[in-house]
């Protein structure tokens, strides 16, 4: 992991402007909200579409096996990881799409 001060230190010396430790500690739950506004209307949009396109691979992290999931149609991606198997498969074609 990298300690809040050495990031401040090199987005300053990359970037030209400096954050605060602060600011860079509370960057990820700032995102997360963020992110969750903008994933919702496009997952929507992607379970609406007429073609999509969806695919998941399994990996190893810590010795237990976690999926990573995408679904995509021409203008829309989205991708999400999870513990549980495939969320959607030919032989159940209703089965929920996204988590």
């Amino acid at each position: 992991m990298i300690l809040a001060n050495r990031l401040a230190w090199t987005i300053g010396n990359i970037f030209g402007f400096t954050l605060s430790e602060g600011t860079i500690v509370n960057m990820p739950a700032r995102v997360s909200r963020d992110h969750a506004q903008v994933a919702a209307p496009i997952r929507r949009k992607i379970v609406k579409a007429p073609a999509r396109h969806m695919d998941e691979t399994g990996i190893r992290v810590d010795g237990r096996l976690r999926w990573w999931h995408a679904a995509r149609t021409d203008a829309f991606v989205s991708f999400w990881t999870g513990t549980r198997a495939p969320l959607f498969n030919k032989a159940n074609p209703k089965s929920k799409a996204f988590p």
